[in-house]
């Protein structure tokens, strides 16, 4: 039963530090905003496909 409680404990810990790590990326001008326009541009050129 405790390694339960750890382990529940230790995932919530893992989505706050990420969710966290997100917040701060959006905030300092994105790390991430250059994939997602890359992306966006692949896909406006047909360069993408369902999953």
């Amino acid at each position: 039963m405790p390694q339960i409680a750890f382990s529940l404990w230790f995932g919530r810990l893992q989505a706050e530090r990420w969710d966290k790590q997100i917040e701060g990326d959006a905030r300092s001008g994105g790390k991430l905003d250059q994939l997602a326009d890359d992306a966006m541009r692949d896909h406006r050129a047909g360069r993408t496909f369902r999953l």
